[in-house]
């Protein structure tokens, strides 16, 4: 009952807030409440975690392959469809945390295998051929 109060406080605060003009204060009243902070730093992490991922990612796939001397394979295409693997892993998350697990349990166990994918990836790097790294990549793709 009372997170319910608090949550129409800030609704309230909000709405009355937002006819009239900025203030400064209000981001700091926001940013001390619980629910909203850790949202925010829920999706900041995200966000860098995301970002870092794509960044990390055409960098070491066309390492790998030009250190393996693999012909064949399009670094660029690879990259591409990896990230985009993203948009299903989301759609996905999406159907399983609205219909079966919920938000937090499908936000912690891709925060987890992302994690675990971080962590096992210079392995990934040294043992796998073309074929399972780029499996890995995909699974990883969907979890970050």
């Amino acid at each position: 009952i009372q997170q319910q109060q608090q949550q129409q406080q800030l609704s309230t605060t909000i709405n009355a807030t937002a006819t009239t003009t900025f203030q400064p204060m209000m981001v700091l009243k926001l940013f001390f409440d619980p629910h909203v902070r850790a949202a925010s730093f829920g999706y900041f992490g995200h966000m860098w975690e995301l970002y870092a991922f794509w960044s990390f990612l055409p960098v070491v796939w066309k390492a790998y392959l030009e250190e393996g001397s693999y012909e064949g394979w399009n670094e660029d295409f690879a990259t591409f469809v990896i990230i985009a693997v993203g948009g299903v892993g989301c759609v996905l998350g999406g159907y399983i945390a609205a219909n079966h697990a919920g938000g937090i349990c499908v936000a912690s166990c891709s925060l987890a295998a992302s994690g675990l994918a971080c962590v096992l990836s210079p392995f990934a790097y040294e043992w796998m051929p073309p074929g399972w790294l780029l499996v890995f990549y995909l699974v990883w793709g969907m979890a970050v």
